[in-house]
């Protein structure tokens, strides 16, 4: 079930969106459950505390779908206008398309290579409209399963506090909770990374957890 729960994220997100998501979810819930360990908050109580973390963390997971949207979106459309005009618009030609190219395999590939590549698509018909709003979909799609990953950092956090009695304890088990939860996004991520799934997902949890501790001193 994770598996193929995980295989849904990567296909329609990518696994670079989902692990940014993913942190950016968790480090976020952290900073509250770090603050209040610490005292920051005062004798706050946990549902006020879940209502903090679940409120951060749809709004900013909303943003980001927006943004998500309205780039790749804007992106998508700067191409297949520049494919019907060969009008580069504010770019050169040659910038335009190192630019969409940027990321991908084309990177590992030498100059005259890409320029091959280029050549191609120079010469290449643009696909019928019908075709290219198929394509906004799929990129909405994207854009939602990020705001879905984000919103669902917020479950082992509900549950710790929801059904731990004591406070002390369900934010201790909600931080450990958290930092088990992104080494086990990283250990599925890291292969279709080409890492090391335990390495990367120990990596991530490190990383998450030394910001979020940096983050919560410096009062991020």
């Amino acid at each position: 079930m994770i598996s193929k729960s995980m295989r849904f994220f990567v296909k329609s997100a990518g696994p670079g969106l989902v692990i940014q998501e993913a942190m950016y979810g968790f480090i976020m819930a952290l900073i509250f459950v770090t603050a209040t360990r610490f005292g920051v908050f005062g004798d706050i109580s946990r549902t006020h505390l879940l209502m903090m973390i679940l409120g951060m963390n749809l709004t900013w997971g909303a943003i980001d779908m927006v943004v998500f949207y309205l780039v790749d979106e804007g992106e998508h459309y700067q191409m297949h206008r520049f494919l019907q005009t060969k009008d580069p618009g504010l770019y050169s030609v040659k910038d335009l398309l190192d630019e969409d190219f940027s990321g991908t395999v084309l990177d590992s590939m030498y100059e005259e290579d890409r320029q091959r590549v280029y050549d191609i698509v120079l010469s290449s018909e643009y696909v019928p409209d019908d075709c290219y709003m198929q394509k906004r979909k799929e990129l909405f799609k994207s854009a939602f399963v990020a705001f879905l990953v984000t919103a669902l950092t917020v479950v082992p956090f509900a549950l710790c506090l929801l059904l731990i009695p004591d406070m002390k304890d369900a934010l201790l088990a909600s931080a450990v909770m958290a930092s088990v939860c992104l080494f086990g996004i990283g250990y599925k991520m890291g292969p279709y990374l080409g890492k090391n799934g335990m390495h990367f997902g120990f990596a991530i949890a490190v990383v998450s957890l030394v910001i979020t501790i940096v983050a919560t001193l410096t009062g991020g």
